[in-house]
Order: structure tokens, then C-alpha cells, then sequence
């Protein structure tokens, strides 16, 4: 059996409220609660298609709660649709879910088995019986897990996953990092979200959750099915720049061709997974895909809009894929965009970079100059910390030196700041409030590959300036009782602080000549004679100071 299946696989990011969107850190991993407040009843092709499947690994085999084993190859075998549900103790969705009676329902039905998997591993099995208790996420929940509202016993299996690599391993490929995560999986292995951005089941719609589960359970991917297709890819581009797609396609028979027709680009086809076109006019332009096996073919379409962005000094509004993000770890979040090569004519100097904060933190700004697809690949040309007083809105943050830009080059510019812990102050990270932004991979992606809703990013600007710029001091971090000497200076000059960490000499241009840590005195005689910035990076800030060498 052969599949083609999530081609630049989409981590599929929820647009809800800040509020609502509420990232979690715990010893296993991180968690975003999800939240689904809109319901839609599809037809079942329509539902169907706008589905991303994949696979599952290794089918688990666990003890639930009671001591009894628990096979889902078992439940397979036997042609039943599995239905897991992964939840927290702590998590009012997935507590939601669970008192609406949805899941004892679907595991009424004949052809459907529900498992409760816990998967948070610092809560415990005591949890799981309640009562309702704790403050934190160790020790939080809300209430009795293993009965319903109105006080019946659970029927389906309920595991404790302790170690988080036996139950969830087995839908990882599609796991997002959220609670509740409800998967439906096939008897042939193939699964896919339904608790999900689109609202295919939700607490609030209990008869039309079920009735669309029942409808999916007769069309999942099986043999002699006509391929189901997706176009992965921004619906709106800018002119000139390229545009990349992907094909999302399931076929448990063989694929015989694959057809991409692009409207007026250049190239007007391709016939590969992934494709690549140029619009050199705006307005609306169509992405037709069809792809075939031995059932029949499906012909999906995609209207993209072709816009004619006309930037002044300030870059903004990255579209064709130029945004990116990435998380570190559970305590530090790095979101960015890239500003591609093709758009940097004339742009000499880095100004300033502007970025919408909310939060009150330390925000670290890189910035890199790459033509690679990672800034990690490529040099930083720029790199401070900030100490922002949050308010919803831009926020300028200024540079202590020149920094030139290289116009061959793609301008990388990042920033990483401190989560903030929910639910204290009742918000998630510091940055983007919507909360819709951020990715959950540890590596930087195009915007399309993050969630194919998101069209753009404004979330950062950049100016940029023909001439070079005038350096100004900058921020709360700025040291003082910093004293160089002698300055001018024709060689030796001396630095007079506490706790030097490094110095950097920058020349006028912004290319930095000598850069040396842990030292009170640097040998200038080297260098040409002119004006350079010498910054020094101590334990109590930075000093960027204007010196002379004769």
C-alpha cells in the first residue's frame, strides 16, 4: 500500500483569542490549550478533503487505569474506528469535552471505540478519580474523570501515560502540542485531527459532532478511492517574488500523475509534490492541481491573489512564504521574518526594527543576513537586548551602532524573549497576543507550512536607509561609568569598567574589526585611522561610545 501524503506537513495553528490560545510549559513538554467555539456541519466529501492524514506509528498497547490491557491493533483488527482523545487533568476544554457526553455517545456507536488517554506526565492516576483540587499544572484537576455529569461509570478505556512515549507516539506525526488532541483513526491505520481550527467535533454541538464522525467513518482513505487532495500554499503573494505550493494528497492505491497549472505564471506547470511559480502582474490568478490513480482522479483549485506591494523605507507585510518562526524550549519563544533578497535595492543601512509587544520582558533582537533557508545558517549581523515596558502596540527598538545590509542577501530578523507563566497572568508568552503565530517545531519554516490560513506577517518592520544612519543610545540596559581612554588614541586603548564580558570595534559602514572578550584594553594601532564605535558589553549593560583613532 503506498501513500503520498503531507508534503511540508502543516502544524495547523489555532486563531483564537490570546486569551484563549494559552501556552503551557510543563517537565514533558509544552502544551497550548485548544479551544473550539465554532462548530461546522459538512457534507461528508467536503469534510473529508479538508482533512490532513497521515499514518500512525507503532499502535500501542497500555494498562488503563484499572489494570486492564489496552491494544489498539486489537480494536483495529476487529474494524473498529478508534477514537483517542488526549487530554489533562487541568485543562478546562478537554474537561468540557468530557462532561458534554460526546465521547460516551461515539463509543456507543457499533463501529467506534473511544480511548481517554492522560498525557501530561507530572499529573497523576489519583487525578484522574478527582475530586476536583490543586492550583498548578502538577497537581491540578477538575474534577472526576472516570464518571459523566450525571454521575455513570466511563465505559471506555482511560490510561494514565505517564511516560508520554507510549500512547502519544502513536499519533505523533500529527500531534501539535495541544489539549485536547482528538484523533480518529481508521481500521487501515490512517488517522487524522477532529478536534481541530475547523470545528469538525466540538462540546457545544453534541448531535452534529456525532453525525459527522458517523460520515467520516464511511469515507476515511481505503483502496479504490480517487485521491484526496489539498493545495498547501499562501492565497495571497506578492508580484514578482516566488511562490512555492505543495500538494496534501491521500491515496492508500498508487498515484499515477500529478498535474499543477498555474494561471499566467511562470512556469505555467510542474508535476511534482512541490512546485514553484512567479506572477509578473497582480490581480487573481488560479493554482489548479489534479491528481490521479487507478480509482479516478480529484482536481483541487486554489484562487491566489497576486498583490503589488510598494515598500517605502519601511519593510513590512511578508507574504510568499517569507514569514518564519520557531520555538526554543518551554521557557524562551523565537518568532521572526525573513525579508527576501529580492526586495533589498538600495536598502544600505538597517534603521531601526519595530515589533508588536505586549508584554513586559527582555526581548533579545538577531538579525542575520542569509541566502539560506535558515538564519542559523548565515551571519548575525546585529544582536541586543531590550527591556520593554509592554503595551499592545509597536514598539521601536533602536540600534547603538551602524549596521550595513548586503543587498545580495536576505534580511533575517528575529526576536527571543521569556514565556510568561499562565495561568498567573493570564497570559502565555510574551509577543504576538493573537497567539497565532508561533510554531511548535524547534526550526525555523515557511509561513505556509505553519498553517496555510496565514497569508502574511506584520508583526515585524523593518527601515532600512540609502545613507547610513546616525547611532543613537538605546534602552534601560545602557551601562554606565563605561570610560574609554585615551580617545583619540593612536593604539592601546584602555577600558575602565566592571565586569567587562566583550568589545567590539564597528567602523562607520557597520562592519565590526575587532571583537575580543574578558579584556580592560584593545590595540587599535592595526586598524586605519577614523572614526569607529566601540561597544562594551558588561555585567550591568552595554556602552556604545564614539572613538577616534589617529
Amino acid at each position: 500500500m503506498k501513500k503520498i501524503l503531507l508534503v511540508a506537513l502543516a502544524v495547523l495553528m489555532t486563531s483564537m483569542t490570546f486569551a484563549q490560545n494559552q501556552l503551557k510549559s510543563s517537565k514533558s513538554a509544552d502544551r497550548q490549550v485548544r479551544e473550539v467555539s465554532t462548530f461546522v456541519d459538512l457534507n461528508s466529501k467536503d469534510m473529508v478533503d479538508n482533512l490532513v492524514w497521515d499514518q500512525i506509528g507503532t499502535p500501542f498497547t497500555a494498562t488503563d487505569i484499572y489494570g486492564n490491557t489496552v491494544s489498539l491493533q486489537s480494536y483495529l483488527d476487529a474494524g473498529k474506528c478508534v477514537i483517542i482523545d488526549y487530554s489533562c487533568t487541568w485543562c478546562p476544554p478537554c474537561w468540557n469535552l468530557h462532561t458534554s457526553g460526546l465521547l460516551e455517545q461515539l463509543n456507543a456507536l457499533d463501529d467506534i471505540q473511544v480511548i481517554w488517554v492522560e498525557s501530561e506526565s507530572s499529573n497523576t492516576t489519583a487525578q484522574i478519580f478527582g475530586p476536583a483540587g490543586g492550583s498548578s499544572y502538577s497537581d491540578k484537576t477538575l474534577g472526576d474523570w472516570t464518571h459523566s455529569a450525571n454521575g455513570d461509570s466511563i465505559e471506555y478505556p482511560i490510561i494514565d501515560d505517564d511516560a508520554q512515549s507510549t500512547c502519544l507516539a502513536t499519533c505523533q506525526s500529527l500531534y501539535e502540542g495541544y489539549v485536547p488532541s482528538v484523533f480518529f483513526i481508521a481500521p487501515n491505520g490512517y488517522f487524522c485531527s477532529i478536534y481541530n481550527d475547523e470545528g469538525f467535533i466540538s462540546y457545544n454541538n453534541v448531535a452534529g459532532s456525532i453525525a459527522n464522525v458517523q460520515a467520516l467513518v464511511q469515507r476515511y482513505p481505503r483502496a479504490g478511492q480517487a485521491p484526496l487532495v489539498r493545495i498547501l500554499g499562501n492565497s495571497s503573494v506578492v508580484k514578482g517574488s516566488p511562490a512555492q505550493f505543495a500538494a496534501n494528497i491521500v491515496s492508500v492505491d498508487p498515484i499515477t500523475s500529478i498535474a499543477w497549472t498555474f494561471s499566467n505564471g511562470t512556469p505555467a506547470t510542474a508535476s511534482t509534490e512541490t512546485a514553484t511559480t512567479t506572477w509578473n502582474a497582480a490581480g487573481t490568478q488560479q493554482v489548479t492541481l489534479t491528481v490521479t490513480n487507478a480509482s479516478g482522479s480529484t482536481t483541487a483549485t486554489l484562487d491566489v491573489n497576486v498583490i503589488e506591494w510598494n515598500w517605502g523605507n519601511e519593510m513590512s507585510y511578508c507574504g510568499n512564504g517569507a514569514y518564519v518562526a520557531s520555538i526554543g524550549n518551554g521557557s524562551e519563544i523565537t518568532w521572526g521574518v525573513k525579508f527576501p533578497a529580492a526586495f533589498m535595492a538600495n536598502r544600505n543601512y538597517l534603521e531601526n526594527v519595530k515589533a508588536y509587544l505586549n508584554t513586559t520582558a527582555n526581548y533579545t533582537l538577531k538579525v542575520y543576513q542569509t541566502n539560506a533557508s535558515s538564519p542559523s545558517n548565515g551571519d548575525i549581523i546585529y544582536q541586543h537586548t531590550y527591556n520593554v515596558t509592554g503595551v499592545e502596540d509597536y514598539t521601536t527598538l533602536t540600534l547603538d551602532r551602524v549596521v550595513a545590509l548586503d543587498n545580495s542577501k536576505d534580511l533575517w530578523v528575529s526576536l527571543t524573549c521569556s514565556t510568561v507563566d499562565y495561568p498567573a497572568t493570564g497570559t502565555d508568552f510574551c509577543g504576538d497576543p493573537n497567539g497565532s503565530y508561533v510554531s511548535l517545531r524547534d526550526q525555523w519554516d515557511l509561513i505556509y507550512n505553519l498553517n496555510p490560513d496565514l497569508q502574511y506577517t506584520w508583526m515585524i518592520k523593518a527601515t532600512t536607509s540609502e545613507t547610513a544612519p546616525t547611532p543613537v543610545s538605546i534602552d534601560a540596559t545602557e551601562a554606565t561609568n563605561v570610560v574609554l581612554y585615551p580617545n583619540p588614541t593612536t593604539s592601546v586603548l584602555n577600558i575602565e569598567a566592571d565586569g567587562v564580558q566583550e568589545v567590539s570595534v564597528v567602523d562607520l559602514s557597520g562592519r565590526t574589526v575587532m571583537n575580543v572578550k574578558n579584556t580592560k584594553s584593545i590595540n587599535m594601532s592595526n586598524l586605519a585611522n577614523g572614526v569607529y564605535y566601540v561597544r562594551v558589553i558588561t555585567n550591568n549593560g552595554i556602552s556604545s561610545q564614539k572613538v577616534i583613532k589617529k
